[in-house]
């Protein structure tokens, strides 16, 4: 029986990745320290599955093995919330729901690489919130839209009953890391 007070979150990256290096070097614990993950996933219950922002997929629900694989787990923390069901409820509501639909005259070899276009332009994944926080700062990271990992993660926590995040700027896995270790006092 999953706990309905806590969620689970898994912090990775990838080694010989360019974005999940890239996206280290823009979130950097400090000035001379890069972040130690570049990827956060929520972790479904008892399920076996996780539910995450993926750059291809969008949101999406896979199982744990599908989404660490050739990644490194760098964490695994533990939130506790007032109801961690609606808080994954939530996540489970944004899961990216584009396939591609493409023409039948369209030639085999040509069907993936479209197909693969057709999923980075149409999906829900937030890539100026993952790599474009150099960029925009001050942006609002709880865009009802498009969700990056870190975003997605943040504001499951939210709805679980943990608002312990501020409403406009961005996201990412040391300010998740922080309020991990932080109390809120019940109003």
């Amino acid at each position: 029986m999953p706990n309905n007070k806590s969620i689970k979150v898994i912090f990775t990256r990838r080694t010989f990745n360019p974005m999940s290096l890239l996206i280290r070097w823009m979130v950097p614990r400090s000035r001379t320290t890069l972040a130690g993950s570049s990827h956060s996933m929520v972790v479904d219950g008892d399920t076996g599955h996780v539910i995450e922002a993926h750059m291809l997929d969008g949101v999406r629900r896979v199982p744990i093995a599908t989404a660490i694989k050739g990644a490194k787990v760098v964490r695994i923390a533990v939130y506790e919330v007032a109801d961690a069901k609606a808080g994954l409820d939530w996540w489970r509501s944004q899961i990216c729901q584009y396939k591609p639909n493409l023409p039948r005259w369209m030639p085999a070899w040509l069907q993936a690489p479209v197909g693969v276009v057709l999923r980075l332009i149409h999906n829900n994944y937030d890539f100026k919130g993952a790599v474009g926080i150099g960029i925009a700062p001050d942006r609002n990271w709880q865009d009802p839209i498009n969700w990056s990992c870190f975003e997605g993660t943040a504001r499951t926590i939210k709805e679980a009953g943990s608002d312990v995040f501020a409403e406009s700027g961005y996201m990412t896995e040391t300010i998740l890391l922080a309020v991990k270790h932080s109390t809120v006092p019940a109003l």
